[in-house]
């Protein structure tokens, strides 16, 4: 990858801070490990139990979307 211009970025070590560096880093590839991919995804069904119905309308169907276009 460095030799085709892709560059390594590291996280500030505190994992509350994670997604700050990701925001900042937008990685093309992300190596991690199932513990903090179970992490993100509680975040986020968290955050989508809380959020209004057209927010989780319009996630639900973006995701969709999204997995009909992986899976072609």
């Amino acid at each position: 990858m460095i030799t085709f211009g892709g560059k390594i970025g590291f996280f500030q070590g505190d994992i509350k801070l994670l997604s700050e560096d990701l925001r900042d880093l937008k990685p093309t590839i992300f190596i991690t490990v199932p513990r903090l991919l179970n992490r993100i995804y509680s975040k986020v069904t968290d955050n989508l139990e809380r959020a209004p119905f057209y927010k989780k309308l319009l996630f639900r169907w973006a995701f969709a979307n999204k997995e009909q276009e992986v899976l072609k």
